[in-house]
């Protein structure tokens, strides 16, 4: 599938996707509202939030995974649970009950029932609980062997595991290493698309340490390129705006579509350029014409550009007649 194609059907489906993703949210607000409302807060800060199907999307995402996890707390499987706990609190800091419910899970997750015999001499033994704190040594030495296999997640789980269970011990050592594990999944993150997911990862990584101009210009581009797309069919001249800042530094960066911001920056001008004609704004449309064929347009442009070009010095001699 050649790289327009890819274009031209992300454009078919998107606006029908955007109505359905709008359906789905005001259907779900009243439900979602009470869980909701730390994420829905972040949302409310990125430029024009309701052009994301995948903000929307993820809040739906959210409020299930939390209300997965509490059946799986509810049922006993904790192991369960503690995934679903965890997601949300990556998605979410803030939401609400989420570090309360992980913190439930964990504990019933290392803890044992043992058993004990009654006062009253019973048959039936009487379960209580017994706590089992994982030894924080080996914790630490499993979480020092999973970041030297490069197994980032593993190790961002374990060492956030030690720190819940043991939050005094080595400090300064348990910030480095999760600084190391999030700056790298972080990273892995961007490389693979999941731009959202390698912001978060790098702005932990930030509260321990200070990041490389290497991690800091890629968080940069992947906010730049999700504000672009937040803009996508709803905005063109904000979308070409936001993927203008990073074409000439990293015109093949891209999300999980595949489609490079140099690929959307020529869309997006192209399709602003249009809507330039239709206001009759003829030397602007002839700028925009422009820069989408120097950004890898299609050869049929030349003929709307030179169109546009030709109004605009049509105009500009009018004007100049009338003065």
């Amino acid at each position: 599938m050649s790289e327009n194609t890819a274009l031209a059907k992300e454009k078919k489906s998107s606006l029908w996707k955007w109505q359905i993703g709008l359906a789905v949210f005001f259907l779900l607000f009243v439900t979602l509202a009470g869980g909701g409302i730390g994420y829905w807060a972040n949302i409310q800060e990125t430029p024009n939030p309701q052009a994301t199907q995948a903000m929307m999307e993820m809040l739906v995402a959210i409020q299930e995974q939390f209300y997965l996890g509490k059946q799986a707390l509810e049922a006993e499987r904790y192991e369960e649970a503690k995934a679903h706990f965890e997601y949300v609190i990556r998605a979410d800091n803030n939401f609400p009950e989420a570090k309360e419910r992980l913190a439930e899970a964990l504990i019933g997750l290392y803890t044992e029932p043992s058993s004990t015999p009654t006062p009253n001499l019973q048959i039936t033994p009487t379960i209580t609980p017994t706590l089992k704190v994982p030894d924080k040594a080996e914790l630490l030495y499993q979480a020092r062997a999973l970041l030297k296999s490069g197994e980032w997640t593993l190790a961002v789980e374990t060492l956030q595991t030690l720190r819940f269970f043991h939050p005094e011990y080595q400090l300064a050592e348990i910030d480095a290493l999760l600084f190391i594990a999030l700056y790298n999944r972080g990273m892995v993150y961007l490389a693979e698309g999941d731009l959202a997911g390698g912001i978060y990862d790098l702005e932990r990584a930030a509260r321990f340490s200070v990041l490389d101009e290497e991690a800091k210009n890629k968080q940069e581009w992947a906010s730049f390129y999700l504000a672009g797309v937040s803009y996508w069919e709803l905005d063109w001249r904000k979308a070409a705006y936001y993927f203008s800042l990073m074409v000439d530094e990293a015109p093949d960066f891209q999300d999980a579509s595949g489609i490079t911001a140099q690929e959307r920056y020529q869309e997006a001008a192209w399709q602003y350029a249009e809507v330039l004609v239709k206001k009759a704004d003829w030397c602007e449309a002839e700028r925009y014409f422009k820069i989408a064929l120097e950004h890898g347009g299609e050869a049929a442009l030349e003929e709307n550009l030179n169109n546009a070009a030709k109004m605009c010095e049509e105009m500009e001699d009018f004007e100049e007649e009338g003065d």
